[in-house]
């Protein structure tokens, strides 16, 4: 007697599941990346039949893998799966250059929300690549992407060394990238401003030296702003201190005067609590 042959079984690990009426992140962490890829790739596309994307209130593809990952966390298998399967796509999307396949903006504004380390080489290379000064690696247009979106996801995944940053700050499109990639901080943004001012337009001067001005004085308050531009203030080129003092005043802060003699100086350092009032009797 042969024994009949049924219907292969269904893997179960392999089909989707949900969770609160949302695509269940521990099957995206089972299942694997030959399933999470192509998934991953058509939900960028703007096609997603698992969880389908809300038009009604104009839902950004990328959207529900953001929250997804930031829900749970780098450590999640799920944050894995989907970071293999992003950096396959980049790689894919390199590939394919000069001519951008359809999903590369929205995965890159993905990768400008949210860590994926598995991402990071890919985005060294590219730093690279940018920083030597080669031919421009992509095609600019409707579906193409720029070097400043390349940049400012290269940012977030923290990618790029030192030197090829410092070499991105002489360049217009992206020096303002590479001024948050190199100083996180005001006070390390100070060290490189002068450098900075003079790749970009005036238009871009006027808007982030007052953007930095603001930040700074929300998070710092006015004496230690005063304190950290008065200790850079002299490695700054005269146009910036101008347009810092220009900006200040609009702030409503006193402009910032330099000493004007070394024992100006020496009495503003010994003052103790008095330098506040020493510093604003020279504004």
């Amino acid at each position: 007697m042969t024994k009949s042959i049924g219907k292969p079984k269904k893997n179960p690990r392999l089909e989707p599941r949900w969770k609160d009426g949302r695509l269940d992140p521990d099957w995206i962490g089972e299942a694997g990346l030959r399933f999470v890829r192509p998934w991953l790739q058509r939900r960028l596309e703007g096609h997603d039949p698992l969880q389908p994307i809300d038009r009604r209130v104009d839902e950004d593809p990328e959207a529900f893998v953001v929250d997804l990952l930031r829900e749970v966390g780098a450590r999640h298998p799920a944050a894995e799966a989907i970071g293999r399967a992003a950096r396959d796509l980049l790689d894919e999307a390199r590939a394919e250059a000069p001519h951008a396949p359809a999903y590369v903006r929205t995965l890159l504004r993905l990768t400008e929300l949210v860590s994926l380390p598995l991402t990071r080489p890919w985005f060294d290379e590219e730093i690279g690549f940018l920083a030597d000064g080669a031919a421009r690696r992509w095609k600019e247009g409707a579906t193409g992407v720029t070097a400043y979106d390349v940049a400012f996801a290269a940012v977030k995944q923290k990618a790029g060394s030192k030197a090829h940053w410092e070499r991105l700050l002489a360049r217009p499109d992206v020096a303002t990238i590479a001024l948050m990639a190199l100083a996180p901080s005001f006070d390390a943004k100070l060290a490189y401003l002068g450098r900075w001012w003079g790749a970009v337009d005036d238009a871009e001067r006027e808007r982030e030296v007052e953007y930095l001005l603001r930040a700074a004085l929300r998070d710092h308050g006015e004496r230690l702003v005063r304190e950290r531009i008065l200790a850079h203030r002299a490695a700054l080129p005269a146009p910036v201190r101008a347009a810092m003092d220009r900006h200040l005043a609009a702030l409503g802060v006193a402009r910032i005067e330099a000493p004007r003699s070394g024992a100006r100086l020496r009495a503003i350092r010994n003052a103790g609590w008095r330098a506040n009032e020493l510093l604003a009797d020279a504004s």
